[in-house]
C-alpha cells in the first residue's frame, strides 16, 4: 500500500527542513544534540528486542517527525540493502536510499517509522530522528548505541522509561 503523505526527500531538501525547525543544518544536528540534555545508551543485538523498540518508539515518537539515515555500508554484512530498497517501494519511494535519505512521517504512519527505524536497527546504520514537536534528536550509531537529547529535561523521560523497559544499559555521561 502507497503511502499518501510520507515524503522522501534528497539531502538536500532535508537540510531546509532542519534549518526551518531547528535552525542548523543538518551536518551540525549531532552536534547540536550532544549540546543539550540527552542520555545514551547501548542498542541491544537481539533482532526481536530492536522490533520492539522500534514498534514502541513509533508509538511514543511526536509526529510530523523525521528520519535521516545518515550512515550505510559500514557493516556490509549486516546489511540487505535490496530488502531496505523493496519495503521504500512499497511506501512509494523508487529512487535510492543515496539520493533520498530524508524520510517525513505524518501523523498515522506510525507503523511506516517502526518499518523503516527497524531496518536501520538490523542492519547497524546510523540515523538520526528528528522531533520537532517535543524538540527531540534522537542519534542511533552504526556502533550500535542510541543518544536522545531534547532541549528540555522532561522531554528525555519518556526515552529513558521505554529503554529501561527493555533493560538496555545506560552510558554514563
Amino acid at each position: 500500500m502507497q503511502s499518501e503523505a510520507m515524503r522522501f526527500l534528497t539531502e538536500e531538501q532535508g537540510n531546509e527542513v532542519s534549518e526551518a525547525v531547528w535552525g542548523i543544518p543538518l551536518s551540525r544536528v549531532s552536534a547540536h544534540a550532544g549540546s543539550i540534555p540527552s542520555v545514551a545508551y547501548v542498542l541491544p543485538t537481539d533482532s526481536g528486542v530492536k522490533t520492539a523498540i522500534s514498534k514502541q518508539l513509533s508509538q511514543v515518537a511526536s509526529f510530523p517527525c523525521c528520519l535521516w539515515i545518515n550512515e550505510h555500508g559500514i557493516w556490509p554484512s549486516c546489511e540487505n540493502l535490496q530488502l531496505f530498497e523493496t519495503v521504500r517501494k512499497g511506501l512509494g519511494e523508487l529512487r535510492s536510499l543515496d539520493i533520498t535519505p530524508f524520510h517525513v512521517f505524518e501523523c498515522g504512519e506510525e507503523s511506516h517509522l517502526s518499518s523503516l527505524l527497524s531496518l536501520v536497527l538490523y542492519f547497524v546504520w546510523g540515523a538520526v530522528l528528528l522531533e520537532p514537536t517535543s524538540l527531540r534528536i534522537w542519534v542511533f550509531s552504526h556502533d550500535e548505541w542510541v543518544s536522545v537529547s531534547g532541549v528540555e529535561k522532561a522531554s528525555l523521560l519518556t526515552p529513558r522509561s521505554l529503554f529501561s523497559k527493555f533493560g538496555l544499559k545506560r552510558i554514563p555521561d
